[in-house]
């Protein structure tokens, strides 16, 4: 879990960077934040109703994970 939290915070970080320089990179940057919020949202929410998430941890972990790596991609991608 740690390397895949570091990977995951660097790769965010390097998105971050990116979106000084770049339009492609600001809306990548931008849609990764809501769809952070959203996610943390629907956590809370799925925890104050008692519904136990345990089977879908590592399908949303994986997922969020690909949303960053075509995120990232998106961003590098020339316009």
């Amino acid at each position: 879990m740690l390397l895949v939290d570091g990977v995951d915070g660097l790769l965010a970080s390097r998105l971050q960077n990116l979106a000084r320089d770049s339009e492609r990179a600001k809306r990548a940057s931008r849609f990764l934040g809501w769809a952070v919020v959203a996610v943390a949202f629907l956590l809370a929410a799925a925890e104050l109703s008692a519904l136990d998430l345990e089977a879908l941890a590592l399908p949303l972990g994986l997922g969020l994970f690909g949303l960053l790596v075509s995120l990232r991609l998106y961003a590098l991608r020339p316009a």
